[in-house]
This record gives C-alpha cells, structure tokens and sequence, in this order.
C-alpha cells in the first residue's frame, strides 16, 4: 500500500532513533527553535511538499532500489549514522562525503542527481539572490551530506562568483 520512496524513508528513520538520536531534536528544529525566540525570520528553500514531490517523481525503478538499499544497509545504519555524526562534529568533510555522497553516486546516480546536483545547483541560485537582495546578515543551514564532494554546495556557489570560507574547525 505504500510507495517505495516512502516505505524507504519510514524504514530509513528507524536506525536514527536505534542509534539514540530524536529526529525532533534534529539541527534544523533547533535553529527555528532559537530564531523563533530571538524575532528571526526563517526561510526555506524547499518545502516538505515539495522534498516529498523529489522522491515521489522518481522512477519506480529507482524508487524500489533506494527502498532495496535502505534494507540491505538496515542492521548497519545506526553505526553508519554515528560516523556520519562524528565526521559532521570534527569537520571531516572527506569522510562524509565517502559516506554520504560517494555511495549515492555508486549506487544510484539518478538519486544522487536529484538529491544533492540539484538541490545544490538551485540552492546556490537562491543564495546568490539572497546575498544581492537582502540586508544584514544571512544564516544558511543544510545538511551534512550537501557540504562534502565534488558537487558540494560550495562548488556551485563558486561557480556563480561566491566564495565561502569554512568558520569552524
């Protein structure tokens, strides 16, 4: 009864919480907490529709291979969650581009397209808008999985003129 995209993202929060992490404690949740109660404005850009509406318009077949994957990996995803984690909190940008972005490139590379090319290529259009319209200062937040490998959000954003600089070490 249920779609291959969403039986693999159910199965895929399991080993979350199995690892002993509260998805509604996740970054993103925290930041809107705390900009919420200093008066900030939070923009998206995406909405969950709309991150839903990526999956759902996969192929089937590419649909049935991230549901095959997410059980194969099944027993080992929490451990696999806790590297994602530790590399995140010491900066090791390598390693969770080999964990997260270099196995979706392996094994779906059509996922990996609409996942994370593409995600970041528009996300780098949004960006640059913002840096030439807005005033002040403007917080970004993406996940982990954006900011490693060769099509990493920092490239797309040089590739319209922007450089970044990594502040935390």
């Amino acid at each position: 009864m249920m779609k291959p995209w969403l039986a693999a993202i159910t199965i895929g929060m399991a080993p979350i919480i199995k690892a002993g992490y509260d998805p509604k404690l996740g970054v993103y949740k925290q930041l809107q907490q705390q900009f919420k109660q200093e008066d900030k404005s939070v923009k998206g850009f995406e909405t969950a529709k709309e991150q839903m509406l990526f999956l759902a318009k996969l192929p089937k077949a590419v649909q049935m291979q991230l549901l095959q994957k997410g059980l194969h990996d099944y027993a080992r995803a929490d451990q696999q969650m806790n590297q994602i984690v530790h590399a995140w909190m010491h900066g090791r940008t390598k390693t969770l581009g080999k964990i997260v972005g270099q196995q979706m490139r392996d094994n779906s590379p059509a996922l990996y397209q609409v996942l994370v090319v593409k995600r970041n290529q528009r996300w780098s259009q949004q960006i640059a808008q913002m840096m030439h319209t807005d005033t002040g200062t403007i917080f970004v937040a993406v996940g982990a999985g954006h900011l490693a490998g060769p099509d990493r959000l920092q490239v797309q954003l040089r590739k319209l003129g922007i450089q970044t600089t990594r502040v935390h070490q």
